[in-house]
């Protein structure tokens, strides 16, 4: 199976770096792609010293639109899937193999990690957002959704191909989940860990990515 790892970047010359470094252990310089999303920081500088491909947004324009970058320059290629993970550390890379082995052996569409497992350092607050989220996106789907808001998975071109993608923001991972499920993909999950930093963002923020969800969800009824 041919896979493109995909990073989104935005301010993250601090942890980029590692996650470059581990993801390299497996993968070849070629199969790697960071999209810097407007950042005032050296991340793209970063990106430049290791040697990896990447695209740079002249200003930022959200998560999802550097995901949506990246898939279009990755569509290109004869990849059969892309690994999406974050740039900030919090998704560990030595997880990778498990995302290709469960896709592999259960011939799976869409491969997501789930932090639901091991819930010791998760914040209460991305606790019951996540619950929150994902037994919604459940319902929708009319499947288990374990994990809805992690960004670590592993997704087919096939999938993507066949889905249009609207949204530019955080609501694009759930845009993802809610098309797939909907196109009749099957979705499958692998335990992962996750590193979680001090801060992690302001709770405007999270109400307003709470607000794109729930948009989502609506017009989903829509489609």
């Amino acid at each position: 199976m041919r896979v493109v790892i995909l990073i989104p970047a935005y301010n993250s010359a601090a942890t980029l770096g590692d996650v470059l470094s581990k993801c390299l252990e497996q993968h070849s310089r070629q199969a790697l792609l960071v999209v810097d999303d407007g950042s005032s920081d050296d991340s793209i500088g970063i990106a430049k010293h290791f040697g990896v491909p990447y695209i740079s947004h002249a200003k930022n324009q959200g998560k999802g639109a550097a995901l949506r970058t990246g898939f279009r320059r990755i569509l290109q290629s004869n990849a059969d899937a892309i690994l999406t993970l974050d740039s900030d550390g919090q998704h560990d890379p030595t997880w990778i193999p498990s995302f290709i082995r469960s896709m592999t052996e259960n011939n799976w569409d869409l491969v997501i990690g789930s932090r639901m497992h091991d819930l010791k350092t998760m914040p209460f607050d991305r606790q019951f957002s996540n619950k929150t989220t994902s037994k919604i996106l459940s319902f929708r789907c009319g499947c288990k959704i374990e994990d809805s808001q992690c960004g670590y998975r592993l997704i087919r071109t096939s999938v993507l191909r066949q889905i249009e993608l609207t949204t530019n923001q955080f609501d694009t991972e759930t845009e993802i989940v809610l098309k797939a499920c909907l196109k009749g993909f099957k979705i499958g999950f692998v335990p992962i860990s996750t590193i979680y930093h001090q801060g992690g963002g302001s709770s405007i923020r999270r109400a307003s990515d709470t607000m794109r969800f729930l948009r989502v969800l609506v017009r989903s009824f829509f489609w």
